[in-house]
């Protein structure tokens, strides 16, 4: 399903990041953007990868 797919076209999914409302996103993506740059030391690093890992493992899409 993802062969054909031009980057930057939506992609519709039913998870909950999908579901969640725009304005919430724009947020947590600036909160998220503002913690990387901020990280200042090897555990924050540890902790912002470790949120994204979670993310990413938490993104209930399947693509089949």
């Amino acid at each position: 399903m993802l062969n054909n797919i031009t980057i930057g076209q939506y992609f519709p999914g039913n998870s909950f990041l999908h579901r969640m409302d725009p304005r919430a996103k724009i947020i947590a993506t600036t909160i998220f953007v503002v913690a990387i740059f901020l990280a200042n030391s090897p555990l924050a690093y540890g902790l912002v990868g470790a949120f994204t890992i979670l993310l990413c493992f938490y993104h209930d899409c399947h693509y089949a």
